[in-house]
């Protein structure tokens, strides 16, 4: 089976130490042994199995360890030293070495090293369909890998290619277990389906055909919605149905935003984030969302809201990385866009003048990105030397008190007013967009 607890970050589930162990065949082992070999050649080949199963056990143990504090390298040392005993035990087309192999390919994946992971995964894929038949589970287990691996590497056709194999083959097993299993046993099913659909949104999204994407990733939900009724919250499956839930939300925020569909977009980041934030510690994943939640509203023009949003994310920053990290120069940056959209450029500059130090400090004098903060400083100087016209008071002092325009639904600004052309440099100072990469299942 695979192993729900043992997943590190990216949604690739590592195979159950169960099946790289060398246990069942021990067992097998002995009885063959009891007929052939004398009392103490038995007691020597159990003593052999036995020291066997613990260095996979253990070994594995410490793999998934590394893999989820994202030490890859050592990891991959790890399954590979596993890979390598089930090899020379069991040969080259044994199931548990085909497991093995699954593995090693998700630490490559995980690594980026996509190519190795691509080698690796193929060679899962040819033992588990020779061992297990063509259409057994673990063979679809593998596809899904081989196909997150080949979209990585942006190959679109292969991959949709690849995914739409094992969603075939995830459908057969839902078929069967619909007829025969249990309601458990169905609702899995159910839920890996519709991870391969959420992949194949995911490929139409990377590949730029955003109606497809949005269907598909609306199935997905509507699936994940009737699932997740079934399963009660004590069950361990029920905290991963709703973080998949939470994750295809962000599948769909991306797809609005991408339309400039800012307020549906909102709706599904904002729905995310409350149950990321339910489940998860502050990390990356609720970093990348909230994220995306602030500059939606950026973009709707809820400048107060995504003010509190951007000062929420450099908080976590801090706390994450510390207060001098890249990451908290950029939402520094941010801060001050809204800043300078309200006038208000004495906080404007304050961020700014903070994320200088940090770019010069962690990139250097040469930096293109410090040149941009410069450039900015300069332009907010600029506004708070300069006298400004009678309109410009009035506008500024309408703007700070949230007035807008009627008809734009702008903040009344001398900066948007177009009245003094020095100020158009200032338009161009937004936040920046955040990753909108969309988020796979393994």
């Amino acid at each position: 089976t695979e192993a729900e607890g043992e997943r590190g970050e990216g949604n690739h589930d590592i195979e159950d130490s169960d099946d790289t162990s060398m246990h069942d065949d021990a067992g097998s082992g002995k009885k063959r042994a009891a007929k052939t070999i004398s009392g103490r050649s038995r007691g020597r080949r159990n003593r052999r199995y036995k020291v066997n199963e613990k260095r996979l056990r253990d070994g594995h143990r410490r793999a998934c360890k590394l893999l989820k504090n994202g030490d890859f390298d050592k990891a991959l040392v790890e399954f590979e030293s596993i890979l390598g005993l089930l090899m020379s035990s069991f040969g080259e087309s044994h199931r548990r070495v085909g497991t093995a192999l699954h593995n090693v390919a998700i630490v490559n994946i995980r690594a980026n090293h996509l190519d190795d992971a691509i080698d690796a995964i193929e060679e899962a894929v040819r033992i588990r369909k020779e061992v297990h038949g063509p259409d057994h589970p673990k063979v679809a287990d593998s596809l899904v890998e081989l196909g997150i691996a080949l979209l990585s590497q942006k190959e679109f056709e292969d991959s949709l290619e690849i995914f739409n194999e094992a969603l075939e083959l995830k459908e057969i097993d839902l078929a069967e277990e619909a007829r025969h299993g249990t309601d458990e046993e169905r609702i899995h099913c159910v839920l890996q389906v519709s991870k391969v659909l959420n992949n194949i949104g995911c490929v139409y999204f990377e590949f730029g055909s955003l109606d497809k994407a949005q269907k598909t990733y609306e199935d997905v939900l509507e699936m994940q919605k009737e699932a997740i009724e079934e399963i009660v919250e004590r069950d361990p499956e029920y905290k991963q149905t709703k973080l998949s839930l939470a994750s295809t939300m962000c599948n769909l925020g991306y797809v609005h935003m991408d339309n400039s569909d800012w307020d549906d977009a909102i709706d599904f980041f904002d729905e995310a984030y409350s149950i990321q934030s339910r489940y998860l510690s502050p990390g990356t994943m609720t970093l990348n969302t909230l994220e995306n939640l602030a500059y939606a509203n950026y973009k709707e023009k809820n400048l107060d809201i995504a003010m509190d949003m951007y000062k929420e994310v450099l908080s976590d920053q801090t706390d994450l990385y510390g207060k001098y990290d890249i990451s908290c120069a950029q939402t520094r940056t941010n801060i001050a866009c809204i800043h300078i959209k309200s006038c208000e450029y004495q906080d404007a500059l304050d961020q700014l003048d903070v994320a200088e130090d940090i770019l010069l400090d962690v990139l250097g004098t040469k930096s293109r990105r410090l040149k941009k903060i410069r450039d900015m400083i300069a332009c907010v100087q600029y506004e708070m030397l300069k006298f400004p016209s009678v309109g410009e008071i009035f506008n500024r002092a309408m703007t700070k008190g949230g007035v807008k325009n009627p008809i734009t639904q702008n903040l009344l600004c001398s900066c948007g007013n177009g009245e003094v052309s020095d100020l158009e440099a200032m338009k161009k100072f937004q936040p920046a967009r955040p990753e909108s990469s969309s988020k796979l299942s393994g």
